[in-house]
Formats: C-alpha cells, sequence, structure tokens
C-alpha cells in the first residue's frame, strides 16, 4: 500500500528516545509529561470524550512495553516518521486503546513519545487520544504483578504511580471511553449500564486519578485474579470508582465483547452490543484488552477487536491498525491496506 502524503509536517520537538531509557527520579519523566500536557488545547479526560468526525482515524491496541512495536505501527500507518522524529499524520485523529504499561521495559519511552505526538498532532489540525486500560489502572492501584521493571519509573513504583502523583495526574488526562464520529473507542467494552453514563464514568476516573476523592482512612479489599490485597496502610490515597474495578463488567476489565461468540450461550451479546451502540449513537464500537490472533470483527462489523499481541513480551506479532474513513473501515499492516469486510475473523 502506497498513500501520498501530502499533510503539513509540524516541527519536530527534541526530546530523544535512547534505546536505553531509565529515570533517575519517580517525578522526573512525570514533571515532562505534565508540562507537555499543560499546553494542549482541551487537554481534560472528559473533553476528549466526544469528538466529531475527523477525516481520518487510524486506532492502535494494546503496546505493553514494546517502543519498537509502537514505531512500526506509527510508520506504516502515516501518522510518525522514525527519521523525522515527528507526527505525519497532519489532522488524522490517532486512539489509542490502552495498555501502555506492563510487561516491556520501553513505557516511559513510551509515554514520552505519546506525549510528544500529542502536542504536534494539536499543531498539525490532528489530534492523538490515550485511553485508560486495565494495565494502567493496575499500576495506579499499586498491583505490579505484571511489571517488568520495577525501577524504571525510579526507586518506588508504586509511589510514582500513586492517585495525586505527577504520574497518575497525567493518566487522568486518559479517558476511559472516547466516541469520535460513529466509533465508541474503550479498552475492554461497554456494557449497556456503562454506555449511559460515559462522561460521568470518564469524571469520576480523572477524578481518582488527581488524588481529589480524599485520603482512604479504613481497611478495605480490592479484589482480584492474583487474590485480595491492600490493608489500610498500604492504600492509594484514594480508592478507585466502582465502575473500573476488576471483578465487574469494567470498561477496563470486561471479557464479554472479546469472547463474543463463547459468551453466547449465556446471554444475548449481539444484543446488548446493539442497545450500546444505539445509546452512544455511533455505529460501531472498538476495543483491546482480549488478544486475538489479528485484528477482526463481529457481529457485521458492530465491534471490531484490535489487540493482536505484537508486544514483544507477548507474542510479538507483526503489528496492524485500523483505520476508519468516512464509512469505510480498513486492516493496515506494513505495506498492505485490506478492507475489513475482508476479514471478518482470523
Amino acid at each position: 500500500r502506497e498513500r501520498a502524503n501530502t499533510r503539513p509536517q509540524p516541527p519536530s520537538i527534541a526530546l530523544p528516545l535512547p534505546n536505553e531509557y531509565r529515570m533517575s527520579s519517580p517525578c522526573q519523566l512525570a514533571l515532562l509529561l505534565l508540562g507537555m500536557a499543560c499546553r494542549l488545547p482541551g487537554a481534560s479526560a472528559f473533553a476528549l470524550a466526544r469528538l466529531p468526525a475527523p477525516s481520518r482515524v487510524v486506532a492502535i491496541g494494546d503496546i505493553h512495553g514494546d517502543l519498537n512495536a509502537l514505531i512500526n505501527c506509527l510508520e506504516f500507518s502515516d501518522l510518525y516518521s522514525k527519521a523525522k522524529d515527528c507526527w505525519t499524520g497532519g489532522d488524522a485523529v490517532l486512539v489509542q486503546t490502552g495498555d501502555v504499561l506492563d510487561r516491556g521495559t520501553d513505557e516511559p519511552a513510551i509515554l514520552e513519545l505519546l506525549q510528544k505526538l500529542k502536542l504536534q498532532a494539536a499543531e498539525a489540525g490532528g489530534k492523538v487520544i490515550t485511553l485508560l486500560g486495565n494495565h494502567e489502572y493496575l499500576n495506579c492501584v499499586a498491583d505490579m504483578t505484571f511489571v517488568e521493571d520495577l525501577d524504571c519509573f525510579g526507586e518506588d513504583r508504586v509511589e510514582a504511580f500513586r492517585p495525586g502523583s505527577p504520574l497518575a495526574r497525567q493518566l487522568a488526562d486518559w479517558p476511559v471511553v472516547a466516541v469520535v464520529g460513529d466509533t465508541a473507542f474503550c479498552h475492554a467494552g461497554l456494557t449497556l449500564k456503562h454506555a449511559k453514563r460515559v462522561d460521568a464514568i470518564n469524571r469520576r476516573a480523572a477524578k481518582w486519578l488527581r488524588g481529589e476523592d480524599g485520603p482512604v482512612t479504613r481497611k478495605v479489599r480490592l479484589e482480584s485474579n492474583r487474590g485480595s490485597f491492600y490493608t489500610h496502610n498500604d492504600l492509594p490515597k484514594s480508592l478507585p470508582p466502582n465502575e473500573l474495578r476488576e471483578y465487574t463488567p469494567s470498561p477496563l476489565f470486561t471479557r464479554w465483547f472479546g469472547k463474543l461468540i463463547d459468551y453466547s450461550l449465556y446471554y444475548p451479546p449481539r444484543e446488548e452490543l446493539c442497545r450500546v451502540l444505539r445509546v452512544l449513537n455511533v455505529s460501531r464500537m472498538v476495543v483491546g484488552h482480549d488478544i486475538e490472533p489479528c485484528i477482526s470483527s463481529d457481529c457485521e462489523g458492530l465491534i471490531f477487536k484490535i489487540d493482536i499481541g505484537m508486544s514483544s513480551a507477548i507474542y510479538g506479532r507483526a503489528g496492524e491498525t485500523l483505520e476508519i474513513v468516512g464509512n469505510d473501515v480498513f486492516i493496515l499492516k506494513e505495506g498492505e491496506r485490506i478492507p475489513a469486510k475482508q476479514r471478518a475473523r482470523c
């Protein structure tokens, strides 16, 4: 696939991305990110929740600490030039559907690159939206089960991601759900209950991450599939909203739509999905979270699943992205542009 690149290229911002990126202080990167965020127009999570249809939308699934996988996807999607180190997407909108953190070791460099592209895209009339995933949530509740490098954000990673910290306040600008044109984007998926409260969920998540819910003074347990954890002595400064927690049909954790066919015996997933889309007034939902062999869709294109395990810390699969242009949906690979209708399932 070849596409002439006639979009204006904004000037590169000199923020190097070394191969070996380690922070000497847990606040060093965070302060850089916050400084960038302050320059972004409309940087709050709920301001990003709904956008009119742009000329082009590209969605990238779970990255999990693999900078090279991210750069590869950005380049073959005509959004970024590694050689010039700048945004090349013009007025396109990029949506990254969460799970930047954990498993891989390039997390600080990935956060830096995404923040730089937010600035450059805005200068060119485009936008970069990063969504919260369950692994961002896990870091902010001090569950470091899936962390490969505990020291890459400084000596105390738990403190670096504690709600109210500079890094957590940066993540507060990442919405749980974004609606761009006639497409809803979410890390894991939306039930009807949550679809009716999208803006409230984004606001509550942002408030929690900013540490504005007040200190926790009682003993509380947060359940996960790795057991119960936390006492009142090691809790974050504030508890996460119920809508985000594991073991609920959370927009960050649910497997309902990723395992659509498997669940069809237990509840009507298509009917639930159709209700969600009607409430949001969109044509489709795009999710990550559940790993698929390749980008695929279900229910005749009502839902697209874009986590393909491309991180070298998982399966290291060749990157793919989802492109939406008007009413047309394509799957992008290195040198290929495949109409989504030609590939319903892998």
